[in-house]
């Protein structure tokens, strides 16, 4: 500045000193020097403002061209939720910003240092916030939803796939198996409207449809005794203790009209009735029975009790054959308590019992059953009988009377009836 102030003193131009007498050719000379002054207040003009502006000037540039200032840039993540509004603090005056999508995010300064974010829906953006010393700060922007509104919107467009998804640092994890990959897309477009960043571990399984079996199973016993009284024949082979056997019950044979007989005069004891509910080569299992305890004496003169199931034990498999019959492996395993035969124990007579499990194969067609029969067991009645003359005698007739005891033979039955519904089971399998 010295030496422009110094270069400035010596172009300015002098002027004449007042003292000097004028004359006709002082003026003359007055004159023509007034008039030469104009272009030499020009040039002095144009040099001032080049030397000013060679002053002034900004610093020069370095070899990318940028200003000789050391820039400093910062990277950093920010993860925010859908409507979420977060205040940023900085350690420096914010001279200028730039944010990528106004429509992903809102940028509100609070102060020269504090800056507040607005998230308005899910997507990606980015800011730089600039210093006046050449401080950069840059930030990717992630923003996502509300994990409950996507669980909600997948469970309602996909129905039927095994879903599992779960938030993990701010990014969505899937996983869970799905019918196919077209699935699998479609889901996972679905995901990245709620979360910019997704991790997809879903897997493809085979669909497989099964058709749903019900199995009726009716657990009866029979009289012959009432049989007789009513005067229906037995339609099948005579049973043996320990033993039983199976049929199959058509449309229309005799089979069928004995049980609507007898089911008409109310001569089947019920036992148990299930219903269960199964699919193609699944077993299902039914049990119904009890417990009798077994005393035994040991060596050192104690009591030992233990317990022995009694009861039925029934296990069935359907399978669906390609003619469209079903085929019932039925296993039933019957435990019984005779209280005919006794053992003894302790001078004490208990029932016997006695064990059965038969293996039964049959092919059923529409309405269609299988019956299961067999395993009697002699039961004895004692039945009062008259006496002529005098069971009629007035206040003592009641007490006279003959005693004749009966044996009753019962037979257990077990109806099977495989129903094919028509409803489907839709399963998932590797």
């Amino acid at each position: 500045m010295t030496r422009l102030s110094s270069l400035l003193k010596n172009l300015t131009p002098r002027r004449p000193t007042s003292n000097a007498t004028p004359n006709d050719a002082n003026a003359s000379a007055a004159t023509n020097e007034s008039t030469n002054m104009f272009p030499k207040r020009v040039i002095y003009f144009c040099v001032c403002m080049t030397l000013a502006g060679y002053v002034c000037a900004d610093p020069p540039l370095d070899g990318d061209g940028q200003a000789g200032i050391n820039v400093e840039v910062e990277h950093e993540s920010l993860k925010l939720r859908s409507t979420e509004q977060r205040t940023l603090v900085l350690p420096f005056n914010v001279r200028r910003l730039f944010f990528g999508d106004s429509q992903l995010l809102k940028v509100e300064p609070l102060s020269p240092t504090k800056i507040r974010l607005s998230a308005l829906k899910p997507g990606k953006t980015e800011m730089r916030l600039f210093s006046a010393q050449g401080h950069v700060q840059l930030y990717d922007i992630v923003i996502h939803a509300s994990l409950a509104e996507l669980k909600n919107v997948l469970a309602r467009e996909f129905p039927n796939e095994q879903l599992a998804i779960s938030e993990l640092n701010g990014d969505l994890l899937m996983s869970g198996r799905v019918s196919s990959q077209p699935v699998i897309d479609r889901i996972e477009r679905v995901a990245t409207e709620f979360y910019p960043q997704v991790e997809n571990h879903l897997e493809v399984v085979q669909r497989v449809i099964e058709q749903q079996i019900q199995l009726k199973v009716r657990i009866m016993e029979i009289s012959h005794l009432q049989l007789e009284k009513h005067n229906i024949q037995w339609p099948l082979s005579a049973t043996k203790i320990g033993k039983m056997e199976h049929e199959v019950v058509g449309q229309s044979d005799k089979l069928r009209s004995f049980l609507k007989a007898a089911a008409d005069k109310n001569l089947f004891k019920l036992v148990a009735a299930p219903e269960m509910l199964t699919i193609d080569g699944r077993t299902v299992e039914f049990e119904i029975g009890g417990k009798l305890p077994r005393v035994t004496p040991n060596d050192d003169g104690k009591i030992d009790v233990e317990y022995e199931p009694w009861g039925l034990k029934i296990a069935v498999l359907p399978e669906r054959l390609a003619n469209g019959e079903i085929r019932l492996s039925i296993k039933p395993r019957v435990t019984q308590v005779d209280a005919s035969q006794r053992t003894k124990a302790l001078h004490r007579g208990l029932p016997q019992v006695r064990h059965h499990q038969r293996d039964v194969l049959a092919n059923l067609g529409v309405d269609e059953q299988c019956l299961i029969y067999g395993m009697p067991l002699v039961r004895e009645h004692e039945t009062k009988e008259k006496i002529p003359l005098f069971s009629d005698l007035p206040l003592i007739g009641e007490t006279i009377y003959k005693s004749r005891k009966i044996q009753e033979k019962i037979d257990l039955l077990i109806l099977v009836e495989a129903i094919e519904l028509k409803t489907e089971r839709i399963a998932t399998a590797p």
